[in-house]
């Protein structure tokens, strides 16, 4: 019978290493399904929780094993991770920005056409009343 002795700390970064494996496998989902400027965003996104599990699982061995890890490698994770997390920001900020000056210009141009039209009612309307009173 198996007995495990896991303290608070060492179930947390278990925990924390189980949902950052289950984060990748949704991500990669979502990179699997999406196009284009979604795609580089959530190719950038799952880069980043890459690298954070990557960072996750050194956590653990230092926690759950007293495996130290360079402190250089630790800061090499963590500005990787903002780097690559950074970088899907600001192409979803991009994507949003280019998604909301469609949608204004598509209502502009809806809004011209719906005045042209009701000029052209009007036009036609007055000359059939012109023509009535002819």
């Amino acid at each position: 019978m198996l007995i495990f002795n896991f303290t608070i700390e060492q179930i947390f970064y278990l925990a924390v290493l189980f949902l950052s494996l289950t984060t990748v496998v949704i991500t990669f989902g979502v990179v699997w399904r999406v196009e284009k400027k979604l795609d580089i965003s959530y190719k950038f996104l799952i880069l980043a929780v890459i690298v954070f599990t990557v960072g996750v699982f050194f956590d653990n061995l230092s926690a759950l094993h007293q495996i130290k890890i360079s402190p250089e490698w630790e800061k090499l994770i963590k500005a990787l991770f903002i780097i690559f997390f950074a970088l899907g920001v600001f192409e979803m900020r991009t994507l949003v920005i280019e998604t909301e000056e469609r949608a204004v210009r598509q209502k502009k141009e809806a809004s011209q056409k719906q005045k042209i039209l009701q000029e052209g009612e009007s036009l036609s309307n007055s000359k059939t009343s012109d023509k009535l009173k002819v």
